[in-house]
């Protein structure tokens, strides 16, 4: 039943990267020493919860643990919000875009 909730959970798309990381953590929490899955798979089930615009290069870094990823999903959105504005869940590389987008 956890793993189907870990599974399942997304990141929400005006959710910020270390809101995520609470509620994910709040779950892996749950399990105990026994059911709790192997570190490799935990960052598995992380990376594949978070948008693709920030997964993309967490999957790049090859970090070990899920703390690392957690690390750099936040430094990888605090990059993209330097670099162009995210709205609902996409990248617009100048805020004059924000009206045309389709």
């Amino acid at each position: 039943m956890l793993l189907e909730e870990l599974g399942s959970l997304k990141m929400e798309p005006k959710e910020k990267v270390k809101e995520f990381n609470q509620r994910f953590n709040h779950i892996l929490k749950n399990f105990t020493a026994y059911t709790k899955p192997h570190d490799s798979i935990t960052v598995d089930y992380y990376t594949s919860t978070l948008p693709t615009n920030i997964a993309k290069f967490i999957k790049r870094a090859v970090k070990q643990t899920l703390s690392k990823n957690c690390k750099e999903a936040i430094d990888v959105e605090k990059d993209l919000c330097v670099i162009g504005v995210i709205v609902d869940d996409e990248l617009v590389k100048d805020s004059k875009d924000m009206g045309k987008r389709s």
